[in-house]
């Protein structure tokens, strides 16, 4: 496959704050930035998945939030693709500004 392999763990995880990120698989066909974006994207995606299955649950459908998701049609397709499920849009837009003042004591 053509494909990079990114691990997007540039912070370290939950579990591991040490672990680091890589990127495997570069060849001079696949270093260029669409590779490098799309292998982020499935790296994000890949951490995310993670994440979910270590809960031990059965989602029906992702939903998901936040202009990442919102603005950008691929990586919606890799996140139905991984999960195998239907994801859906938060319905309300700027979903950390419409937190922050729903939040606000008066």
């Amino acid at each position: 496959s053509n494909s990079l392999n990114i691990q997007t763990t540039f912070n370290g995880t939950r579990i591991n704050p040490s672990q680091t990120g890589s990127i495997l698989n570069i060849t001079e066909e696949n270093l260029l930035p669409e590779f490098m974006i799309n292998g982020f994207m499935i790296g994000m995606i890949d951490e995310i998945f993670d994440m979910y299955q270590k809960m031990n649950i059965q989602a029906t459908t992702i939903m998901a939030s936040g202009n990442r998701f919102r603005k950008n049609k691929t990586l919606q397709k890799i996140c139905e693709e991984k999960f195998q499920l239907p994801l859906k849009l938060a319905s309300e837009i700027e979903e950390a500004a419409c937190g922050a003042a729903m939040s606000v004591e008066y």
